[in-house]
Parts: structure tokens; C-alpha cells; sequence
């Protein structure tokens, strides 16, 4: 299953691509985030969340385009940011893929 959300930001989307993949950062765009501790330089991160706590284990990034974290120990398969022009604006959209139908409804809140 997948959850995603779009928001615009007056930003562009270098500036918020550069957010997005700065651990200590990442919070300003998803505030279900408490915090983020890297376990293996530029590789493996702890993210403790509203959710539950994440361990991502694989990124995979295009540059000013997306990025997107495949996680272990966690109820998501992976959750992501799709950064896209729009106009003078940026439009982001955050995403997660999970398996239980159930939590469906938890993620949706803590998206919006």
C-alpha cells in the first residue's frame, strides 16, 4: 500500500532536495520526525518518529529530483520525496509504502 501527500513550498527545488537528504534537516519538511541519528556515515540512519523508530538501511537519490529511503525493523517498506518546479514554488510530495492495511489510516494523519 502507499500514502502520499503534496504540499507547495516558495522554494526551490535544490533547496528543498538539500533539506531533504541533510538528516538534521529532514525535520523541517516532516515534523513526525523527533530525530535522526546516523548509525554509518551517509549510509545507514535511526529515525525516531511519531510512527515508531526506523533504521534506513539503502538510499537511492536523484539530485534535485527525489530521494527515496528503504528502512528495516519498521512497519514501512520505504518512504520518499518527490521534489518538482512549479512555477516560482516547489511542489513536494512525501510518500511511504507499507504492507499492513491497517496502518493506513495512522499514516494519513501523520502525513497531513
Amino acid at each position: 500500500m502507499r500514502v502520499e501527500k503534496k504540499i507547495e513550498i516558495n522554494s526551490t527545488p535544490k533547496n528543498v532536495y538539500d533539506i531533504v537528504i541533510d538528516g538534521q534537516k529532514t525535520q523541517i519538511l516532516n515534523p513526525a520526525l523527533d530525530k535522526v541519528i546516523e548509525k554509518e556515515e551517509g549510509q545507514k540512519f535511526l529515525l525516531k518518529s511519531d510512527v515508531g523508530d526506523m533504521l534506513i538501511v539503502d538510499t537511492e537519490r536523484v539530485e534535485n529530483e527525489h530521494v527515496t529511503w528503504y528502512m528495516e525493523n519498521s512497519d514501512m517498506n520505504s518512504i520518499g520525496y518527490i521534489v518538482e518546479p512549479k512555477g516560482d514554488n516547489t511542489e513536494v510530495t512525501i510518500w511511504t509504502e507499507f504492507e499492513k492495511k491497517k496502518l493506513r489510516k495512522g499514516y494519513e494523519k501523520v502525513a497531513d
